[in-house]
């Protein structure tokens, strides 16, 4: 009688470890991706036009996208590097400001502000919800849908938008 209880106490004992330890590695820790140099491809609409365009990110200091499709604007170039935005198509320099609204799709990659919540995905265990922002209450704020392993954005929300990344790679 004596073992069986061993058994059942040590069984009792690797068990409460075991959800200890998980419990514990609730959210491994996620490398902020906007610190580092990357390219990517996003997806979105504006109205009913599907946008596809290249990124490339460097911080929030260096900003450089390339509409991909629809033909009507492909090869539209939106830049920015510090206080100064331009945009380019078939080498004539454009007014940037004409372009905000499609160059905030590919701002939303670097959104400035802390990670100020994370939380699991409902139904799909490998993403993790990172909240971005300066005010999440005052609606502030980004959600930031990241591979749990990689720490690699898979989808962005902001202000009922959304933005999807293809094609993610660090540059360094």
């Amino acid at each position: 009688m004596g073992k069986i209880r061993v058994k059942i106490l040590a069984a009792s004992l690797l068990i409460c470890v075991i959800f200890g330890l998980c419990s514990c590695a609730k959210f491994a820790r996620i490398d902020d991706y906007r610190s580092r140099p990357f390219r990517c491809e996003i997806e979105f609409s504006v109205g009913d036009r599907n946008v596809c365009a290249r990124i490339y990110a460097k911080g929030n200091e260096e900003i450089r996208m390339e509409i991909l499709s629809p033909p009507s604007v492909e090869g539209l170039i939106i830049c920015r590097q510090g206080d100064n935005k331009y945009a380019e198509y078939s080498g004539m320099i454009l007014d940037a400001d004409a372009f905000a609204e499609i160059f905030s799709y590919g701002e939303v990659l670097v959104p400035e502000g802390e990670i100020i919540n994370k939380s699991r995905v409902k139904g799909i265990g490998s993403v993790i919800c990172l909240t971005v922002g300066k005010n999440e209450n005052a609606g502030d704020y980004y959600e930031i849908y990241v591979n749990k392993k990689s720490g690699i954005p898979q989808e962005i929300r902001f202000g009922g938008k959304s933005v999807l990344v293809r094609n993610f790679e660090f540059l360094e």
